[in-house]
């Protein structure tokens, strides 16, 4: 619950929530502050192939936040009805002219043009291994909790990449409650 509470803080003070599409088809998730007095960040979903449900939660209620789906010009032609559905309930498309990934440098310069300057990255393995191998991180935390649930997933999704993930000098530890912080 600590490290829960936690990460709602820093919702509440980041510019922009990031995830990828995987965590909104398998999580649905809102991706709110729900502190008392937060406020709800920009919400930014990374889906290179538009394959997010249009009625997703957090594309719910969108007069009270900007919520940014980036994605390809080829996916934007293959599914113009789901890229017509999401910016009739108020989802700002951001295409890429890649046929494939998308360039998260490119998006991160997008989204400061939106003056968006601060993204607080909760993405699946996937996208947490592109901004590793993209060295576009400036800090990294992670969280272990006392409970094993399943096989678990990794950390990072270390990806085809050739690239080293980008080095940490700076490593502490802490508790959060009952989890570790690192």
């Amino acid at each position: 619950p600590q490290a829960r509470e936690l990460v709602q803080n820093w919702r509440s003070v980041y510019d922009a929530v990031l995830v990828g599409a995987g965590t909104v088809r398998a999580d649905d998730p809102r991706l709110t502050a729900r502190i008392e007095g937060g406020r709800n960040p920009a919400v930014v979903v990374v889906d290179g192939n538009l394959s997010v449900p249009a009625d997703a939660r957090l594309f719910r209620n969108l007069q009270r936040r900007r919520v940014f789906v980036s994605t390809t010009r080829a996916a934007l032609e293959r599914r113009r009805r789901v890229a017509s559905r999401l910016e009739k309930a108020g989802v700002v498309l951001l295409p890429f002219p890649s046929r494939t990934r998308i360039s998260l440098a490119a998006l991160l310069k997008s989204l400061y043009s939106r003056n968006l300057g601060s993204v607080l990255v909760e993405g699946g393995g996937d996208v947490f291994g592109q901004f590793l191998r993209s060295h576009l991180v400036d800090e990294l935390t992670v969280f272990i909790a006392p409970t094993i649930i399943g096989d678990g997933l990794p950390v990072y999704a270390p990806g085809k990449s050739t690239a080293r993930p980008a080095g940490f000098d700076n490593l502490s530890t802490g508790m959060i409650g009952k989890d570790i912080m690192v």
